[in-house]
């Protein structure tokens, strides 16, 4: 495997992408339990008292949990989107006087530009034309003869959607019979003991993600809303756009809601950089509160981890995944961390070694 370390990750790489239909439900699976979680043990508690209802409640369950991503992908499409190509609207406007702006800061550093768009900009001759309708004729037949493999394609993903979308149900439904069969499969084939601390480990491990997506969401959500709040009474542009980018990108700690205000910063430039300079310095009075009083009482610790694992995390997830990495890494050095600690901690305790040694 290691001779052929090539050959042996294409192996993997093609596994991976027949089951990433199912690891995919898999994960919608998880993030939907957590609302549906929510409005079994709390909301809908009331059924558990008569049998009739009780059989039901999983499936109203689900039908809340779907119409709360109905509803949010309606106001996705009513908001978001009508103000999407208002902002891009704005910025197309703005481009003429940006260009000409720029050109009179060139003129005025005495740079010319005349001769790059002589050289580079020049017309084409009779036969170059020709050749560039020869190519692009040549490119439309060649995407008519490859339009099969195109709707082979959409085909495919139109499956795999099908598949993730009813495995994530199957799951959702049927949660405490896998749990039960997984156990059932792990005892029956290690020691118990194993057993018992693999069992343990993948405990510390829904509780470290379930966590780290409850506390997530929630800050990342409180966090747009105080956002689009004071850009409304401020009396700022693209306050709805701006206030969902930072609240999507603060699902990512640490960086998430500093990439969101460079993107923020960029849009309200296209205004003018004192907006931009406003919004930046509203950026870190209204970062520096929500950092100090809103995110240790909404988050606090379910991470677990110091500022230079969370960074390390972002690093190596970003690297392996993108963005959907680094979601998915910070968790997964958190229940590493923890584990390697007790391991760490229990062979001291073994060995006998002093405090002082390492204290």
């Amino acid at each position: 495997a290691i001779i052929n370390f090539q050959h042996t990750t294409n192996i993997i790489k093609q596994a991976l992408a027949i089951i990433m239909p199912l690891i995919t439900g898999a994960a919608i699976a998880f993030i939907l339990n957590v609302p549906m979680k929510f409005f079994e043990n709390k909301l809908l508690k009331f059924m558990d008292k008569k049998p009739a209802l009780k059989k039901f409640k999983r499936t109203l369950a689900f039908v809340l949990v779907i119409i709360l991503v109905m509803l949010l992908i309606y106001f996705i499409m009513v908001q978001l989107v009508p103000e999407l190509a208002k902002t891009i609207e704005l910025i197309l406007s703005a481009l003429p006087k940006a260009l000409e702006a720029l050109v009179d800061l060139l003129e005025q550093n005495e740079i010319d530009i005349s001769n790059f768009i002589n050289t580079n900009m020049k017309p084409l001759t009779a036969a170059e034309l020709q050749q560039r309708a020869l190519s692009i004729g040549d490119m439309i037949l060649k995407g008519l003869i490859a339009s099969g493999s195109i709707l082979g394609v959409v085909y495919n993903s139109i499956l795999s959607f099908f598949f993730m979308v009813m495995f994530a149900v199957y799951i959702l439904f049927g949660k405490e019979k896998l749990c039960v069969q997984a156990k059932k499969l792990l005892y029956s084939t290690v020691k118990v003991s194993t057993a018992d601390e693999i069992s343990r480990i993948f405990k510390i491990s829904y509780k470290t993600y379930y966590s780290f997506v409850i506390g997530q969401v929630t800050e990342a959500v409180i966090l747009g809303v105080i956002f689009f709040i004071v850009m409304s009474i401020i009396g700022m542009q693209y306050a709805l756009l701006i206030s969902i980018i930072i609240g999507v990108t603060a699902l990512i700690p640490m960086i998430g809601a500093w990439i969101g205000c460079i993107l923020g910063a960029i849009l309200m430039l296209t205004i003018s950089p004192a907006e931009a300079f406003k919004f930046v310095l509203m950026f870190l009075i209204v970062q520096q509160i929500e950092g100090n009083l809103i995110y240790p009482r909404v988050v606090g610790n379910a991470i677990g981890l110091s500022s230079l694992w969370v960074l390390f995390a972002i690093v190596v997830g970003q690297a392996l995944f993108g963005v959907i990495g680094m979601l998915f890494f910070i968790p997964l050095v958190s229940v590493l961390y923890r584990i390697i600690g007790e391991y760490t901690q229990k062979r001291l305790e073994e060995k006998a070694i002093p405090k002082e040694k390492y204290l």
